[in-house]
């Protein structure tokens, strides 16, 4: 074979090796996967294949082909990440024989390739990751925890715990509401519970987070009272608000007791000073009669002396 003819044949070689390439990261998104896949195209786009081996290293895990065997007659590309080795890909020749200078720049080629890929796959295992552990969170939470979103601020999602404490049929039933219809008419200070929680949402989306006492009502018609914390989100260019509601009222009942309680006690030491004010008064009445008869008499003592 002529040499031009031989080198376009080579280069035809590697760009099938470069489009198969991206056809296995296209089909499969696991690092084993893209590793097992560039194990079979790897070889054959050399310009020996018959002889060639092949072994991809990656986080100390080893791929390699059944034929490997560690020779010196090799070529290598380092794989890398942002800041970090991440391994190698090794092409070895099992008898002597020379490497193009193109078959490294596809070693080197695929190499920083592969290390993007890695980096994308970590970045996406880690997200799947800390999903998962904010969904268990969020499933498990004993405290009440939802989402709202604009434009008109209705509830989006609501976990378990919510669906509990204001007593709605299931999600769906929970979303199909806004805040200030799962509250009174009125809040406490009087204002319209409409215009107060368009209010805190505003301010939530300003600062970043507001946290605040609420009266809520449950589908039941049940008031109760809460705190709730408002914290702006956002996740794709999309701003959003998580909302954590307590329930208050067992608290809230404890206080009054413990008001109504201290109401009784101060009321009771009040009626006792009062009562003690009284004795006082009575004691100093009556140890004054008794100084003013035993002064009676003497005197009178004293007049039975002069007549004798």
């Amino acid at each position: 074979m002529k040499k031009p003819e031989k080198t376009i044949k080579e280069r035809e070689k590697e760009l099938r090796c470069i489009y198969a390439f991206s056809d296995i990261v296209d089909k499969t998104n696991t690092i084993k996967e893209i590793c097992t896949g560039l194990l079979k195209i790897l070889p054959p786009a050399m310009q020996y294949p018959k002889i060639a081996c092949a072994r991809i290293i990656i986080n100390g895990n080893e791929f390699k082909t059944s034929n490997f065997k560690k020779t010196k007659w090799n070529a290598r590309a380092k794989i890398r990440r942002p800041e970090k080795k991440e391994g190698s890909i090794e092409i070895h020749y099992l008898k002597k024989r020379p490497f193009l200078k193109e078959e490294t720049k596809l070693l080197n080629a695929i190499a920083e390739r592969l290390g993007r890929i890695i980096e994308r796959i970590k970045a996406e295992e880690e997200l799947k990751a800390g999903e998962e552990k904010y969904r268990l969170l969020y499933e498990t939470s004993a405290d009440a925890i939802m989402t709202l979103s604009p434009p008109k601020w209705k509830f989006t999602s609501g976990n378990p715990a919510t669906i509990k404490m204001f007593r709605c049929k299931n999600e769906k039933d929970f979303t199909s509401r806004a805040p200030y219809e799962l509250s009174p008419p009125k809040q406490p200070d009087g204002k319209q519970s409409s215009k107060k929680a368009l209010q805190m949402i505003n301010e939530a989306v300003k600062k970043g987070h507001c946290f605040f006492e609420w009266t809520h009502r449950r589908a039941d018609g049940e008031d109760f009272s809460a705190t709730v914390l408002l914290t702006r989100v956002t996740i794709g260019g999309e701003t959003f608000l998580q909302a954590t509601v307590r329930d208050m009222s067992a608290q809230k009942k404890a206080e009054d007791a413990l008001k109504e309680k201290t109401i009784d006690l101060e009321k009771a030491f009040n009626d006792l000073k009062k009562k003690e004010a009284k004795l006082e008064k009575f004691t100093k009445f009556a140890v004054g009669r008794e100084l003013r008869m035993v002064e009676l008499k003497k005197k009178l003592k004293m007049m039975k002396k002069g007549e004798k």
